[in-house]
């Protein structure tokens, strides 16, 4: 029973293969089915392909004094100093060293907010939540930039 079973299966896979011409000799298994029309692909890059040398970014200004409005009730605080270099994983979160309940005084930081301590059910933890230790999922550097792509975006209270 499981031969002929097995039988079939093969016998079906074959065919339908070959109406969907899987088992041409010209079919390239790397790339799918093939286009016939070429496809121009842009990206925030522009049309610059992923091979040829492109123009370097210019630096990030760090805007370190700026007094931001937020758009919205609850939004995070941006951050006002570059974080490359500043490790946020498993075993380390380099943010704690400066603006921890222990260290944001001595190293004149801003103090981590009051819900960073407490679990969805509301219950205030003795040290930081696992649910607000990945600092940069929410906190985002504030950088002087064009904007990369279009926004419109307006504010409610505006």
């Amino acid at each position: 029973m499981k031969t002929k079973i097995l039988a079939i299966t093969i016998a079906s896979v074959f065919v339908l293969g070959s109406q969907a011409q899987f088992f041409g000799a010209d079919h390239n298994w790397n790339n799918g089915p093939s286009v016939s029309a070429a496809v121009e692909v842009s990206s925030l890059r522009g049309l610059h392909g992923l091979d040829s040398l492109s123009i370097a970014p210019s630096r990030n200004k760090f805007i370190k004094d700026g007094d931001w409005d937020r758009s919205f009730d609850d939004q995070p605080p941006l951050i006002p100093h570059k974080s490359e270099g500043m490790p946020v994983n498993l075993s380390e979160n380099k943010c704690l060293s400066c603006h921890s309940q222990e260290n944001y005084k001595e190293e004149d930081a801003s103090k981590m907010s009051g819900t960073h301590f407490m679990t969805r059910d509301d219950e205030r933890l003795k040290n930081l939540s696992p649910r607000r230790y990945f600092c940069i999922q929410c906190h985002v550097p504030q950088v002087d930039r064009e904007a990369l792509i279009g926004n419109t975006y307006v504010n409610l209270d505006e």
